[in-house]
């Protein structure tokens, strides 16, 4: 709203202050799934060799490890110009990189649905690890999307071992395969699909 900088020095100061403690929590997560991340080569082929970035809003070339508060400071007439906060983690990004391309922006969407997957695979893992092998809950809305039959086949055995699952599609065949308690929504009602049982 053209604000002086003394009214939203303050508030540069506590996103700057939070922003700080949330983006390095990220930092240690991509770490964390990078162990992880190649753990499913029938899913994501490339996992082997990709390398996870966490990157930073506003870091520029040149600028990685610039503090948020340097980095508000810096965009400061771009913000007012746009009318929103172009700096912190809520801006920040995750980038995947195989064989020299950006998977999540050069990738074909086959690939970027695989390494997403992986992604959360990895994320299971690790919550699995902190929780004392606690499987958590993983809920997959239209697990076919992008995938071809075995690279979805892939995606539900690994996550089968890695948590419980609710997968979601609009090809139940899919799910009929792996031995799972099907469920078929007609009209807003859930009922079990004929001859399945629950395992």
């Amino acid at each position: 709203e053209g604000r002086p900088d003394r009214e939203i020095a303050p508030w540069d100061e506590v996103l700057a202050r939070t922003g700080t403690v949330v983006a390095e929590r990220r930092r240690r997560q991509v770490e964390a799934w990078q162990e992880d991340v190649g753990g499913w080569p029938e899913l994501f082929p490339e996992g082997g060799t990709a390398r996870l970035a966490y990157l930073e809003s506003g870091s520029g070339k040149g600028r990685e490890g610039e503090k948020i508060i340097d980095r508000l400071a810096r965009v400061r007439d771009r913000e007012r110009r746009y009318g929103m906060t172009l700096v912190g983690p809520h801006r920040d990004d995750l980038g995947v990189e195989a064989e020299g391309q950006d998977l999540l922006r050069q990738g074909s969407s086959g690939q970027v649905r695989a390494a997403l997957s992986a992604l959360l695979l990895a994320q299971a893992r690790q919550v699995r690890r902190q929780a004392g092998g606690q499987r958590p809950l993983l809920v997959l809305d239209d697990v076919d999307t992008d995938l071809d039959a075995a690279r979805c086949a892939a995606l539900l055995e690994a996550a089968r071992k890695e948590g419980q699952v609710l997968a979601a599609t609009s090809k139940p065949d899919l799910l009929n395969a792996t031995g799972a308690l099907v469920l078929v929504m007609e009209q807003g009602l859930a009922r079990v699909s004929e001859g399945r049982e629950a395992r």
